[in-house]
């Protein structure tokens, strides 16, 4: 037995699919990041004299990138030479980076990481902290409130 579909059951089945693309957006889910900008950010990582400081650089900046999303993107380079880094995950707060390429912080000697963008201390978390073209996310291990040469 052949199933007949009733008149204009695939005019409401494509446009049901149209509207659900444009309300997810074009790469399939809301909040997806991952259209080029063309741009790019880096990320350098202070260590305060207990080993060298490193860089990261050339990743490519995406739409409503975050510093979370510049970390991830990071993390997973190809050239086997992405950053590491450990975070806790804070209820209500989001993602607190506790430890950058095996350096953690220490709690009991009150230095912690501390992000600055564009030379700037930002009172922002790595989750909200959205970047442009061309920023640059500056890592400190350090116990001062704000150690980066610009204001917040």
């Amino acid at each position: 037995m052949l199933f007949r579909s009733p008149p204009g059951f695939l005019a409401v089945c494509i446009l049901t699919l149209s509207i659900l693309q444009g309300a997810c957006g074009e790469r399939g889910g809301p909040g997806v990041k991952s259209e080029a900008t063309g741009g790019r950010v880096s990320i350098y990582v202070n260590f305060g004299g207990i080993k060298p400081n490193a860089s990261y650089d050339n990743i490519p900046h995406t739409r409503n990138m975050t510093v979370w999303d510049a970390m991830n993107a990071a993390k997973s380079r190809k050239n086997g030479r992405g950053i590491s880094f450990t975070f806790k995950e804070m209820p209500g707060h989001g993602h607190f980076i506790t430890g950058i390429d095996g350096v953690k912080q220490d709690v009991s000697k009150k230095t912690f990481w501390i992000m600055c963008v564009g030379g700037a201390y930002s009172n922002e978390g790595v989750d909200t902290k959205k970047l442009k073209a061309g920023d640059r996310v500056e890592w400190r291990r350090t116990s001062k409130a704000n150690p980066c040469p610009g204001k917040p």
